[in-house]
Parts: structure tokens; sequence; C-alpha cells
């Protein structure tokens, strides 16, 4: 009987202590369950003049070339969430120890200066794996349902690719519970326009998009790869489905009325946490609904509220994703 080949494929990464030079790739990322590099090379054809209907005849240059990974489907945990935040939102986040074993992180994103993190991907097959350094996190969603666990999409941006072999690594250490699900898992949703946090509503499913909008250059440098990357401005949108058994968010988005507000996913209790608290992530937002069509979905009236943001006028940001899990350092 024959034998076919078996084909397997895994993702490890490393962060960058220095951004662009490459690391060795020490963590699985067995949460990324979807995702494949896509090389942009630009290359300028060559022809020739020569009396003959076949004009072309030398290899073409390769003028620049880049590297990317889109739309990267990842179910983060508790604990393997917080890592991504600090490639996309905030480079470090203080670990705050508020309940014996438990311990809190709020992202927000810094408006003045670049403290995000890079990433060193391995990626490969059985028979080849490639190094990609200098990645740069550039858009991730949020998908969040009252019955399902937290779905998130990541683009990811590398500057080159170099063939190479995995480096070596354990098996996939406990990433934690995925964020939502189990028995135990909450939705809640509130949205206000005063304190945040206070009126409740009924939120069928949400979804938060962020954006950096990187920019990769290419300098004089004398390679083909970027070795510079720049940030336009951010995006933070903010999508939601809610039941249409009152007028009022449709009625803000009519009259232009600011709106915050508050998503939380939370799990299990944390184990020997005292007083007793549970894993959880919470988006905060702040902004104006630019859409709010009322429609019908699964025989209810819905209205489908979506948003940009503004900075709050007391916090000055314009969102914050807090999470809480027992993590004293990052995956």
């Amino acid at each position: 009987m024959a034998t076919g080949a078996k084909w397997t494929s895994k993702i490890q990464m490393g962060w960058e202590s220095t951004r662009g030079t490459a690391v060795t790739a020490t963590r699985l990322a067995a949460e990324i369950i979807g995702g494949w590099f896509t090389p942009h090379v630009e290359q300028v054809v060559r022809t020739s003049q020569r009396g003959s209907l076949t004009n072309t005849v030398d290899a073409p240059i390769k003028a620049k070339e880049f590297y990317s990974i889109d739309g990267a489907q990842i179910r983060p945990s508790y604990a393997t969430l917080p890592s991504y935040l600090e490639a996309a939102v905030k480079g470090t986040a203080y670990a705050s120890n508020i309940s014996s074993t438990a311990y809190s992180r709020v992202y927000q994103p810094t408006g003045t200066t670049d403290d995000l993190k890079t990433a060193t991907f391995e990626v490969g097959l059985d028979t080849q794996a490639y190094s990609l350094p200098h990645g740069l996190l550039d858009k991730f969603t949020l998908a969040f349902k009252p019955d399902a666990p937290i779905e998130m999409t990541a683009d990811w941006l590398f500057a080159q690719q170099t063939t190479t072999t995995f480096t070596s690594t354990p098996n996939p250490p406990t990433y934690g519970n995925e964020i939502g699900s189990g028995q135990n898992g909450r939705f809640e949703a509130w949205i206000d326009s005063s304190t945040i946090g206070t009126t409740t509503v009924k939120c069928l499913e949400a979804q938060f998009a962020y954006q950096n909008n990187w920019q990769q250059v290419w300098v004089s440098t004398g390679s083909n790869w970027p070795s510079v990357a720049e940030r336009k401005p951010y995006t933070a949108e903010l999508s939601m489905t809610l039941v249409f058994d009152a007028t009022t968010e449709y009625d803000a988005f009519r009259a232009n009325t600011l709106r915050k507000a508050r998503i939380r996913v939370s799990g299990g209790t944390i184990t020997d946490s005292s007083p007793s608290l549970r894993e959880s992530v919470t988006l905060d937002w702040y902004g104006y609904w630019t859409d709010a069509p009322v429609v019908e979905q699964d025989g209810l009236y819905v209205v489908k509220t979506k948003g940009s943001y503004v900075a709050d006028p007391t916090t000055r940001v314009p969102f914050a994703i807090t999470v809480v899990n027992d993590q004293k350092t990052i995956l």
C-alpha cells in the first residue's frame, strides 16, 4: 500500500529586543489557527530592441520586496491576548497585582510616541521553514458574541524572508482558557452618554477593528527590503448589533451624541485569587455613531451601530482594553 505525504504547518514567535533585528522564535503560537505569509516582490522586466519578435531575453531585476500575513485567524486566551496588544496598542503595560494571584493590564494607545513591540516569526511546513523578522502588527479585529469565544484576526507586515530551520521548542505550554469559552463565560455590554458602564444593552454581537496604518519605506541601505517603517494616525472602529427594543442608540446617531460603550467578556475564577476575581477582557470605547440602520435579523428588529473614535474628555484616550488574568509576565 502506498504511503501518502503528511503535511503539517506551524508558526513560532519571538519578541525582538531591537526592532528589525531577528531573534530566535521560541514560542509556539498554537493559538494561530490560520494564516500563511504572502510574498510581495516587485520585479522590473527588461526588454531588448533586437530585431526579433522575441524581445525579452534577460532575467527580471528584483526592485523591492516585503512579506505579509493577512487575516491570520487567532483564538486568543486570557493569557495570550496581552502579547498581541503589546505589538498593536501599547508596547509595555504595567501588570498591576490586584488580588493575590490576579493581575490587570490596561492597554491604551500612545498618541505621541511609538513604543510598540515587533516580532520575528518562523513559519513553515514539513519541508521548509522561513524566518520573517521586523514583524509589525498593522491591523487586528476582535469579534464578540454571547455564545462563542472571541475570534481575532491580525494582519502582519514583515521586512524580509530568509530560509531557516525551526528553533527547537518544547510542546505547547498551557495557554489557558479561550476568552469567553466554557460554561462560566459571561458577555456583557453597556452604552452611556455620561458614566461608562451604567446602562446595560442587549447586544447580539460586536466587533472592534483597530489599525496602526504602518507604512514601510525603502531607503538607501543597499537592500531590496524596507529598513524603515512609519505610522500614520491609527483608526479604531466599533460595530454593535443591538436589539431594537428602544430608540436610544438610533436617536443618539441622529443627534450626533457622544457614546461611551463598554464590552466585557469574563471567564472562570482565577485560582487562589483573594478576593475572588474572574479572568476578563474589557473594552472601553468613546465615539460617535456614523451609521445606525434598523434591519431584521433572525426574526428580530435590530439596530446595527457603527462608529469612529474620539478622545474621551477625561482620560484623553479613545479606547482602552483591560485584561485580567493570572500571568505576572506575558507569554
